[in-house]
């Protein structure tokens, strides 16, 4: 019986290898996926950021060739969210302010 026990246990360390080798090579192949696919995805946003950049450097460009100067002031400023450095009525001045010094030919 002592033999039969013995090749059980050597019968059950090999089929843990196994399992466990299978599992390394799956968990190996979604970590290589995983970092293929991280790549394309960082490549895919750096394109995407480069491109809107150079359409926001045209429009500057463009604004700063021909624009006033508060056309100017108007683009680099964000006009369409509220202000939340100043106060109350302040804010909501200085900004419909920026607005009819920028439409303001």
């Amino acid at each position: 019986w002592q033999e039969e026990r013995k090749l059980e246990l050597e019968k059950r360390r090999n089929q843990e290898k196994e399992a466990q080798q299978k599992q390394m090579e799956v968990a190996q192949q979604e970590l290589e996926k995983f970092e293929s696919d991280r790549a394309k995805r960082i490549e895919m946003k750096k394109k995407e950021n480069r491109d809107k950049e150079n359409g926001l450097r045209e429009d500057l460009n463009a604004v700063f060739q021909h624009g006033t100067i508060w056309e100017q002031v108007g683009k680099m400023v964000n006009l369409s969210e509220k202000m939340e450095s100043l106060q109350g009525k302040e804010k909501d001045r200085f900004r419909d302010l920026l607005i009819h010094l920028r439409n303001a030919k």
